[in-house]
């Protein structure tokens, strides 16, 4: 047998080990070509999307990826063999990352989402979904919707609301039951969301898919194109990790914003105005993002991009520094608090 023809015959061997869910081996295989220079797998292998990654250096911008991302994908590379993640279908070769400036902003970015797992596991279904920064603020946007702002639903039925203002205490319990009421529907929703995903998934293994590692950026480079070594500008979590900071982070932002709402719907009387005006709000603090970069870390809008907080790409991407994983959820559940005990104050004063 040749050697060009024992590689083949190695290589054929990828699907049984993805079948048999062999990780040691499939990761080996994938290493072992990859190393190839003659290799069909250099850039990919038989089981990424075909015309996932359209980046070519014709499209960016310094003609070549930056050193930055040859040093986290050489980094990516050895993560995954030490992770011990069961056989995923995905890009070997990860190779870009958000420093590698393109013509056409979309194909990076589409070229980065390429990059994921493209697994049928939920956990991996969870991940592509929340990596896509859809899923955390339609969690938040549906689950308000629907119960945010019940306090008004008594004023438009008329129960008994003339009564309860007559007694100062009962008006603050009315409020607390309202507002907790409220919530917990709320938390609810949040949770038949994402139980609905990670059921889908129930019937693909999921076995040691939370040990994949996901690239967390540190900081700001200034030059990554320069060959430097840039461990302290990167770091990795853990699939797992991951995923837990980001839905914990979104169930925060959930409470700010329904915080929010519930704090207007004491004064106004339809779903309308109070909805009208909790954006208002949100759109103020959004404006101060862009105006007041710097204070990134204090407003609490930096925090319902929750996928963006935790892998720290709003440094990279917009500037925005000084925002963590930590002091968002300090910030968003002060902010949730000072709301609550406005809207509880709002109640006490008044009028029906």
């Amino acid at each position: 047998m040749t050697r060009l023809e024992k590689r083949y015959s190695e290589v054929k061997l990828l699907p049984q080990y993805f079948s048999e869910k062999d990780s040691k081996s499939y990761y080996e295989l994938l290493e072992k070509e990859f190393q190839e220079e003659d290799s069909e797998f250099v850039s990919t292998n038989i089981f990424a999307p075909e015309g996932g990654l359209t980046v070519t250096p014709s499209t960016l911008i310094n003609g070549d990826i930056s050193y930055f991302s040859k040093q986290v994908n050489e980094d990516y590379r050895e993560k995954l063999l030490e992770s011990n993640a069961k056989p995923l279908a995905l890009y070997y070769d990860r190779g870009l990352s958000l420093y590698d400036k393109t013509t056409d902003s979309a194909s990076l970015n589409n070229a980065i989402n390429a990059q994921l797992p493209m697994d049928s596991s939920s956990l991996i279904l969870l991940y592509r979904l929340l990596a896509s920064k859809a899923l955390g603020p339609v969690m938040i946007l549906v689950a308000v919707f629907f119960f945010g702002g019940n306090y008004i639903l008594d004023f438009q039925k008329g129960q008994q609301l003339a009564f309860i203002y007559t007694q100062p205490l009962k008006r603050k319990r009315y409020y607390d039951h309202k507002y907790f009421s409220g919530l917990l529907n709320v938390v609810k929703v949040l949770i038949f969301i994402l139980a609905l995903v990670l059921i889908y998934g129930l019937f693909f293994d999921p076995r040691n898919t939370l040990q994949y590692p996901v690239l967390q950026y540190q900081g700001v480079v200034a030059d990554p194109m320069q060959v430097t070594d840039y461990s302290d500008y990167y770091s990795w979590l853990t699939l797992g990790e991951y995923l837990l900071k980001t839905v914990v982070l979104v169930f925060a932002g959930a409470l700010f914003v329904y915080s929010l709402v519930q704090m207007f719907s004491v004064r106004l009387r339809t779903r309308l105005s109070i909805y009208l005006a909790s954006g208002a709000v949100i759109l103020f603090f959004g404006l101060l993002l862009v105006f007041w970069p710097q204070l990134a870390g204090f407003n609490p809008f930096s925090y319902l991009l929750a996928p963006y907080v935790v892998t720290g790409e709003l440094g990279v991407r917009y500037g925005f520094l000084g925002v963590n994983y930590a002091q968002g959820l300090v910030i968003l559940i002060f902010s949730a608090a000072v709301l609550y005990l406005l809207g509880k104050a709002l109640a006490v004063k008044s009028k029906v």
